[in-house]
């Protein structure tokens, strides 16, 4: 488990190691001095001998295995360029655009592939305000359509670049692909479209339409009569795709549920229902799978182990637990507090998904005298009945809009016996534009008329509903496990 130092998380950036020496213990990173921020004013100020504290990697993949590679950054990015090429394998094809300040800033950069590399300079204007890089990739030349992108860079210059790379019918196409289980099966072994029409249960006709779109795509394709997967179509069979492109899932819903931004921004708050004809709630309730997924989320699995272990949540043996990911928690709580009582908090449409889990609890205490999971029904927005000791809010505040939350922690507070509320939502920091974090942001208005906070945003909220600041931790991959009081 990994526990950060007590400061705010928001201090913290991702680089990609240059370099790794593990015999000197030395590693090597490249940054780019431009801008302000943290590490703007930490690449100004730093000296031998300062202390830095690093963590990871978060992730790493393999090289892909394609006919043709398509890279393209500004020098925020040249790190990982620079990294890449040097590991291509001898005579892999690339073409590389990359953009720089100036044209003092170019390097020299060694690799094995054969590969032709294009330098943009901006000639000293200010990053994110030329269209060099989307104009480069825009008419270079079609090596291929065995292809992998990659592009990184600032937000303003990424975004019309991704809407070229990306366009809605692709994303919505593969996503149906992978609810069908069809990426899977062929995953298992080629198959004819009939006999996955079959497994998968689908019409046969309108697969087969499917198919030939994903072969369109280089997903998959096809040779007498069989269809198997290329190999971008291999890197989806993945289990860490299922939940984010599953339409499924909850998580999967959510991201296409974007579409009603229209009907967010126009009016003001969520826009689900006028897109769609129906509230995202509803459209949860009345799917199973969709309502067993609710229990399930990806902040739960990556913060529940070291949420259990929370110094906040020491002595805990009574909570209430709500929120997206909630049952991943519970048995996360039960695991490491097996005398505790976990009354899990849920809908009506999750009460059965949530019993399951409950009669399969086996946690480290379970027998005579042990603790338990307990399902209660009902909404976020009412005062429970019967007091806990605390109660446990995870992703929940971010689905509400300001008035809403405010309710939402004052009836939180009044359902314990001392007024705590533990509070875990996705961080959200001024100092950086992260487009994967405003496009979420995004999805949670459309959907939700909800918003990402920062924490500072958090502790308003919690002062509105009568709260005061009792304690903050950090849990899991930078999320502050946050605790509120009765003032």
């Amino acid at each position: 488990m990994l526990n950060w130092p007590g400061e705010s998380f928001s201090a913290t950036r991702t680089y990609t190691v240059r370099r790794w020496d593990a015999e000197a213990g030395e590693i090597d990173v490249d940054v780019v001095r431009h801008g302000s921020g943290p590490a703007t004013t930490w690449a100004y100020s730093c000296a031998p001998g300062d202390a830095l504290h690093i963590a990871g990697p978060k992730m790493s993949y393999g090289h892909p295995d394609v006919a043709w590679l398509l890279i393209a950054g500004d020098e925020t990015a040249l790190p990982a360029i620079g990294r890449w090429l040097e590991q291509l394998p001898a005579g892999q094809r690339a073409s590389v655009f990359i953009e720089v300040a100036e044209r003092a800033h170019i390097q020299q950069l060694e690799t094995a592939g054969d590969v032709d590399i294009t330098w943009l300079s901006r000639d000293g204007r200010p990053a994110g305000t030329t269209t060099l890089l989307q104009d480069a990739l825009v008419s270079a030349p079609w090596v291929s359509d065995d292809v992998y992108a990659w592009v990184a860079g600032e937000a303003l210059t990424l975004a019309p670049i991704r809407r070229w790379l990306r366009e809605i019918a692709p994303g919505v196409a593969i996503r149906v692909a992978v609810t069908l289980g069809v990426i899977h099966r062929l995953g298992l072994r080629p198959q004819s479209s009939g006999e996955l029409a079959a497994a998968v249960g689908a019409e046969a006709s309108a697969l087969e339409r499917l198919l030939r779109y994903l072969a369109a795509l280089d997903i998959v394709s096809a040779a007498d009569g069989t269809w198997s997967l290329r190999p971008l179509g291999a890197e989806l069979d993945d289990d860490r795709y299922t939940e984010v492109l599953s339409l499924d899932t909850a998580t999967g819903r959510t991201a296409v549920g974007i579409v009603g931004l229209l009907d967010a921004v126009r009016p003001g708050g969520a826009g689900h229902a006028a897109t769609f004809g129906r509230s995202f709630t509803d459209l949860v309730d009345a799917d199973p799978a969709l309502s067993r997924s609710r229990l399930h989320s990806e902040l739960a699995e990556w913060t529940a182990t070291p949420l259990a272990a929370s110094a906040l949540l020491r002595d805990v043996t009574d909570i209430r637990v709500a929120g997206p990911g909630s049952g991943d928690i519970a048995r996360a709580l039960r695991a490491h507090h097996p005398e505790a009582r976990v009354r899990l908090l849920v809908p009506p449409s999750q009460a059965r998904a949530a019993a399951d889990l409950a009669a399969g609890d086996t946690g480290a205490g379970a027998g005579a005298g042990a603790g338990e999971i307990v399902v209660e029904t009902g909404g976020l927005l009412d005062r429970r009945p019967e007091l806990a000791e605390a109660y446990l809010l995870v992703g929940a505040l971010a689905e509400f809009g300001d008035d809403d939350d405010a309710h939402v922690l004052a009836e939180a507070a009044a359902s314990t016996r001392g007024g705590g509320v533990l509070v875990l939502e996705d961080p959200h920091t001024d100092e950086t534009d992260d487009e994967h974090e405003l496009e979420h942001d995004l999805e949670l208005l459309a959907v939700h008329g909800g918003a990402l906070r920062t924490e500072s945003r958090l502790d308003a909220l919690a002062e509105a509903a009568g709260l005061r600041p009792g304690g903050r931790e950090i849990v899991g991959w930078g999320r502050a496990l946050r605790r509120y009081e009765r003032v």
